[in-house]
């Protein structure tokens, strides 16, 4: 396992979320005091609205980035479609108890706590909700796959596979999902019982690597389908899935990108 980590300036604030891409660059949210901004190895800064405060940030594309309150207040926008000057571009109702943001082609993920999907906020009551690239509601898991679907109560950990796909392992059965919901293809397997319960999910090509299952705390399991789990690697985390076997620890000043060799 291979770890590469990057500091950022502390004058930025404490670290509360990244997104990285693949080759590098960094987005994240910051607080000083009571004010939150965003900033980013581009050299962007700005303030984010004050009605969000839990904020989650990921890139949309060279121009744009999405920004999601995982708590939402009734009645209020809690998802952004932001320029990198700041500018909201598009706000729309994200849902409550947002767990994770994957960001596909053509789509964007908003996957959901339990909180969340039961609090009566839709569309969190979906377990998994799909939005276009300007914040429209696409549609949500449950309603999309119908009886397919498998049970979402906790979206426990979601990643990208593809340009089209998510990955994501829920309770109360803890499967192993792939969704593409443009074309509506699904697949699901039932996982060993070693990899329930696991808080982030990478795919690099027909490998899963998932990190701390209930019975492997601080672990890295990589599992095929016909194959035992194997451990690949510990970490402290907590971590957060990305593409192709990494995984992204956020510090207060920086970030780590693990990499799992599968």
């Amino acid at each position: 396992m291979d770890e590469e980590i990057t500091a950022v300036d502390e004058a930025l604030g404490t670290a509360l979320d990244f997104d990285v891409l693949r080759g590098g660059a960094w987005v994240g949210v910051f607080q000083r005091g009571s004010s939150l901004h965003v900033a980013s190895s581009f050299g962007f800064q700005f303030a984010l609205p004050r009605t969000i405060r839990l904020p989650v940030v990921r890139y949309l594309d060279p121009d744009r980035l999405v920004v999601v309150d995982a708590k939402a207040l009734a009645g209020v926008y809690s998802g952004f479609v932001m320029s990198l000057s700041g500018t909201v571009l598009h706000a729309f109702h994200a849902g409550h108890g947002v767990e994770d943001v994957v960001v596909l082609n053509e789509l964007i993920a908003i996957t959901y706590f339990d909180q969340g999907v039961t609090s009566g906020v839709p569309p969190s009551e979906q377990g998994v909700a799909f939005f276009d690239r300007d914040g429209r509601f696409y549609g949500g898991y449950r309603s999309l796959y119908g009886s397919a679907a498998a049970d979402i109560v906790d979206c426990y950990a979601a990643c990208r596979v593809d340009h089209h796909t998510i990955a994501f392992t829920s309770y109360t059965g803890f499967p192993l999902v792939r969704a593409s919901p443009v074309s509506r293809e699904h697949a699901s397997w039932e996982l060993p019982a070693e990899l329930h319960g696991a808080a982030a999910l990478s795919i690099r090509n027909d490998t899963a690597i998932f990190f701390a299952p209930y019975q492997k705390k601080g672990a890295l399991l990589a599992w095929r389908d016909g194959y035992q789990p194997r451990e690949v690697g510990r970490h402290p985390g907590p971590l957060r899935g990305l593409e192709f076997g990494r995984f992204l620890s956020t510090g207060r000043h920086g970030f780590t990108v693990l990499t799992c060799d599968v």
